[in-house]
Order: structure tokens, then C-alpha cells, then sequence
């Protein structure tokens, strides 16, 4: 399950921020994602474990497999603050391309005298155009030359607000900015970021500084100026129920870098988005993610590139059998072990997924070099789910503390491109226990001679018992 900054193209519109592992064995189950507030220079930033939107808020869902969770706000808010600036606008231009943001105050800031607050921007991205004053109060100050902005620095736009005759209230859209994406710019396919500058202060009418935070960066995705859709090589990639591989140069663009920006998607024959990844550096891709097509009506399978161009290909899936295997719930939740010579049952949880019964060919590696009675085989129903119970025998020699990953694979015997693979870890505690050394030194018929000396003794005593009563 993953959790996910929404953006509107980049990376395909999203950026990673967490991902968990789970595994659902019932109706419900609870997951738990990271996501932090992070004060720097200027502003906040959220950010999470697997990366950072960039921003102080944004729009995050949670993604598992093809279903989407419904999108929901967050916000970087600092504390203890009397008023919050910020920076809004398209998060996309294309190179060449214009683009306004706005400069705004989200929280009001009161009883404003004077200020003094600068914009940095990449030139080596963008090129300013425009500057256009909107709030009414700055635009009255600007007639009077007591508000003046000034672009002699590169990359740096500077407002100045001279002492008012009044206090004045500072809030929602201040200043717009006009930029241009540059034809060339040095971080196509990626971000470019806005942010104010900490040189920025606000003065009352005592004198007294103003708290303001002064919100995070703003990032805008450069994208080329590309009118060219991908392409799509049908004959390199294998359409099947369950699994779609496509080989090198399966997909490929007019641009060089493929990753983190060509993706691939199938839509089955109701039109849903059963399955979607990156396409990797060569044109490669695996979609295999428990989705299964129907082999009696087309599905679609269509690349991306990012820039709201794309291309789409009809198909009729082949029939195939995908496994799927999993340590079973009671093997996840404890600690496997055992002492040496012990025989310990491991179980897996198996999937069949195909539409006919097959059979599936059974390995299984370790990291210790025990013997295993493989390879087995089972024949599985069609969409079947069982579980395999796998005896492990410790070897006697085994030492104390040993740990032993114990991996089983199922091969399809029909298609034996198509394998899955899981490991239970167990751990060896003790040492093999030997019988006691007093057994090891009594004789065959030990038994036997003590009943014979007790049964002698008894006889001599009753002869003399009678020898002496005679």
C-alpha cells in the first residue's frame, strides 16, 4: 500500500512519499504511513520515508494495486505565527510555455507598516515576464510609489513596502508573477522550485517585528514540449491473463531516458485500471500484479509519456496460470525454531490463478545447505487456494543460534516462465540431546542375569532355612 503526494503530471501525477507492507487476512485491516512536517529556510515542507512533495500542502491519497483511496488536504502549519505567506499556481508548464503563480497571504498578517519580502526562482529554468500588482491596498501604495518591486537580480524579485500612513492588513492574493519556461530548460522532466526568501521581515506601527512563516517551496514540473506519442511494439510483448511482459525496446519515445517518466497501464474489457508501473531504461516492463483478464473480449494496454501524450493497443489475452504463494498468517506472527534433529512444519498459503486446473512443480533452497526432498509437484484447481505443508528437518549437526532461510518456489509445468517464490526464516536454539551414558554401558540380557542372581539367592536362602529346621 502506498501513500502518494497528487501532482498533475509529474511522474505520471504523483510522488511517492511512504509505502507499507501488508497482508490481509481479513475483511479489515488497519495501515499506518509516515508523513512529517519539516520546518527549513523560509517555510515548512511535508515529507515522508520514501520522499518529499516539495510542499507545505498538498492533496495525498493511498494507492493498493488498482484502487485509489479518496484524496485528502494536508498542511504544514507553524505554530505560534501571526500571519502566513504562500505560493499558488499550475504545478505544470511545458518548455516555452508561460505560467503565472500568485503570491499570496493564506494567513492574514495584521497591522502592517512596513515590509520588504523577495522571490528566488531558477533563471537558469525560467524568465520572468511580468509582474502584476492585485491586491487593492498594494496596488493603491504602488500609484503612490510607497510599494515598488525591482528584478535587477537574476533570479530574484524584491517587494518593498515603505511606512504607511496607517496599519495595514495583508491577505489573500498579494502579487502575480508571470514566468516562462525556458525553451532548453536544465531540469526537463523534472522540478523547478520557487521559495521566498528568508530575507523577508514585517513591521508594525511600534516598530515590533512580525511573525510570519513564510510557507515552502512551490515546485513546477517542466515538461518537454513533445508532440511525438510513444510507441508501441506488439511482437516484443507477451499478453496473458494474468501477466503482461514486455521485452527490451517492448515501448519506446523519442526521448532517450525512459524510467521514471514512460509508464504503462491495461484496462480490461469493462474499461477499469487493473494494472500500471514505470517502464524501465531499455523499454522493459512486468505487470503482474493479481489482476485476470478475460480471454473472450479485448482488454487495452496503453503507454504514457507524461505529457498527456499516449498510445493504445487492443488485445485478446492468452490463457495462462500465474502462481502466487505466501507464508500462512501463523508463520508471519511468530518466530520459527527448533533444536537439532527436530522436524519442523512449515505452512505456505498457494493461489492458482487460471482459469484451468494446473500443475505447479514445488523446489526448495536454503541458505544452510540442508537436504530437502524436492523437487514435488501438486495440481492446483482453477483460482484454488490451499495451503502446503512443508517438513523441514534440522540437520543434528546444526549450531546453536542458526539461522536458515528456507525459500519454496512453485514452477506452472504449462508455462514455466510463470514461477513464485517465498521464504520462512527459522532459527536453530540448543544442541541435539544424547541418551544418558548409564544406558549406553548396560549389556544385551542385563535384565535377564539380575532376575537370575535374585531368583538364586532366594532358593539358596529357603535350602537353608529347611537344612536348618530338619
Amino acid at each position: 500500500m502506498k501513500l502518494w503526494d497528487y501532482d498533475t503530471m509529474l511522474r505520471n501525477g504523483d510522488d511517492l512519499l511512504d509505502q507499507e507492507h501488508t497482508v490481509l487476512w481479513s475483511s479489515k485491516t488497519t495501515v499506518t504511513f509516515t508523513i512529517h512536517c519539516e520546518s527549513k529556510e523560509g517555510g515548512c515542507e511535508l515529507y515522508g520515508p520514501s520522499g518529499e512533495s516539495g510542499e507545505s500542502g498538498t492533496d495525498i491519497f493511498v494507492t493498493f494495486y488498482e484502487h485509489e483511496s479518496a484524496h485528502v488536504y494536508v498542511k504544514c502549519q507553524q505554530t505560534n505565527v501571526e500571519g502566513e505567506l504562500a505560493i499558488n499556481g499550475l504545478d505544470t508548464v511545458t518548455a516555452g510555455e508561460e505560467i503565472d503563480v500568485t503570491l499570496s497571504a493564506d494567513q492574514a498578517v495584521h497591522n502592517v507598516t512596513t515590509a520588504q519580502w523577495s522571490i528566488n526562482y531558477d533563471a537558469s529554468n525560467l524568465n520572468l515576464i511580468d509582474v502584476e500588482i492585485v491586491h487593492p491596498i498594494l496596488l493603491m501604495y504602488e500609484l503612490e510609489k510607497n510599494f515598488t518591486y525591482n528584478t535587477t537580480e537574476e533570479g530574484v524579485v524584491t517587494f518593498t513596502l515603505t511606512e504607511t500612513r496607517e496599519p495595514i492588513t495583508l491577505d489573500g492574493p498579494l502579487v502575480l508573477l508571470r514566468l516562462q519556461a525556458k525553451n532548453n530548460p536544465s531540469n526537463l522532466w523534472d522540478t523547478t522550485t520557487l521559495r521566498y526568501n528568508k530575507n523577508t521581515f514585517f513591521f508594525n506601527e511600534k516598530g515590533e517585528k512580525i511573525d510570519v512563516c513564510l510557507g515552502g517551496n512551490f515546485s513546477i514540473f517542466l515538461a518537454p514540449d513533445d508532440t511525438t506519442p510513444p510507441m508501441i511494439n506488439p511482437d516484443l510483448i507477451v499478453f496473458t491473463q494474468g501477466k503482461i511482459t514486455g521485452k527490451t525496446g517492448a515501448v519506446t519515445d523519442d526521448y532517450d531516458k525512459l524510467s521514471h517518466y514512460l509508464t504503462v497501464a491495461v484496462y480490461n474489457e469493462t474499461g477499469s485500471l487493473v494494472a500500471e508501473d514505470f517502464v524501465n531504461q531499455d523499454g522493459s516492463f512486468v505487470l503482474n500484479n493479481f489482476f485476470w483478464l478475460s480471454n473472450q473480449t479485448p482488454s487495452t494496454f496503453t503507454v504514457y509519456n507524461g505529457v498527456n501524450l499516449s498510445t493504445s493497443y487492443s488485445f485478446l489475452p492468452e490463457p495462462t496460470a500465474v502462481p502466487y504463494i505466501l507464508p500462512t498468517y501463523q508463520m508471519q506472527q511468530q518466530n520459527i525454531t527448533g533444536k537439532p534433529g527436530d522436524t519442523v512444519q512449515l505452512s505456505f498459503n498457494l493461489l492458482n490463478k487460471g482459469d484451468n486446473a494446473e500443475t505447479y512443480v514445488f523446489t526448495v533452497e536454503d541458505t544452510r545447505g540442508w537436504e530437502f526432498d524436492t523437487p514435488f509437484t501438486r495440481t492446483l484447481s482453477p483460482m484454488e487456494n490451499t495451503t502446503l505443508l512443508l517438513n523441514v528437518t534440522i540437520l543434528a549437526a546444526a549450531e546453536n543460534q542458526t539461522r536458515n532461510n528456507i525459500t519454496l518456489t512453485m514452477t506452472s509445468q504449462t508455462y514455466p516462465e510463470n514461477t513464485a517464490s517465498a521464504t520462512i526464516p527459522l532459527t536453530v536454539y540448543g544442541a541435539l540431546e544424547e541418551k544418558p551414558a548409564t544406558s549406553e554401558k548396560q549389556t544385551p540380557g542385563f535384565e535377564q542375569v539380575m532376575l537370575y542372581i535374585a531368583l538364586t539367592a532366594i532358593v539358596l536362602i529357603w535350602r537353608q532355612k529347611r537344612k536348618t529346621t530338619l
